[in-house]
């Protein structure tokens, strides 16, 4: 038998992490992991030098938290690691979870991903199906670990999407309030203005990416959420 080897929990990985790569090209994900392997295994000697501690708190998801502009002074005083990384789709985080999160004894994680999934063409059924695994292997491997997904940012560079990213959205806070154990941070509402534009001044150059103004709008909901 293929899994006479194979220990209980690693085979629920293993269906997890499958179950969520088949929704979109194999190949193409490999591919996006390969180049994402390097910053991966940069978190894995900052661990292993004792750089990181053992957090509470742990961030994870892409560029936007890889990017957070002020992070140590919006969490000041609170025991987190930032262990975002650019380009990451969720299903690349319960692919690396073994380096990115099973190391730690976390009280919560903080997600931001969705952004570059519906992008990539996952439609938000599909986005939700890798909320629900992910949810799932952290119940497995970190139980009574808090989860905390913050909504997709409503960038102008992606703003053809937008019905997309509302639809992620609704799923995502309607899955939170009828699942034990996570939360639903809405970062995005805030960064419209009253007349439904989006906020121009919070961007940098290419339109997608935020400037520390954006980050001072999540900063504080962001905090409102973490449980200490």
């Amino acid at each position: 038998m293929i899994f006479g080897n194979l220990s209980t929990w690693s085979i629920c990985v293993f269906f997890l992490i499958t179950a969520s790569s088949g929704l979109h090209g194999q190949s193409k994900d490999q591919s996006r992991r390969d180049a994402l392997q390097s910053t991966i295994d940069q978190f894995s000697k900052d661990r292993k030098d004792g750089k990181h501690g053992e957090p509470d708190v742990i961030f994870v998801g892409s560029s936007s938290f890889r990017g957070y502009k002020g992070f140590e002074e919006d969490y000041k005083g609170i025991n987190a690691i930032n262990l975002g990384f650019g380009g990451s789709l969720l299903s690349d985080v319960l692919y690396f979870f073994d380096e990115l999160i099973e190391p730690y004894d976390p009280k919560q994680i903080i997600v931001y991903e969705g952004d570059n999934d519906l992008n990539a063409g996952m439609s938000a059924e599909e986005f939700m199906a890798d909320v629900r695994a992910f949810v799932r292997l952290v119940n497995i491997r970190k139980p009574g670990a808090h989860i905390s997904f913050l909504t997709p940012k409503p960038s102008p560079a992606r703003r053809k999407i937008t019905p997309k990213y509302e639809a992620a959205n609704q799923a995502l806070y309607e899955y939170a309030k009828n699942t034990e154990g996570v939360d639903f941070i809405d970062v995005s509402q805030p960064m419209y203005r009253l007349d439904g534009t989006i906020r121009p001044e919070i961007w940098t150059s290419d339109s997608l990416h935020m400037n520390r103004k954006g980050y001072e709008i999540w900063g504080p909901i962001i905090r409102s959420y973490i449980r200490e």
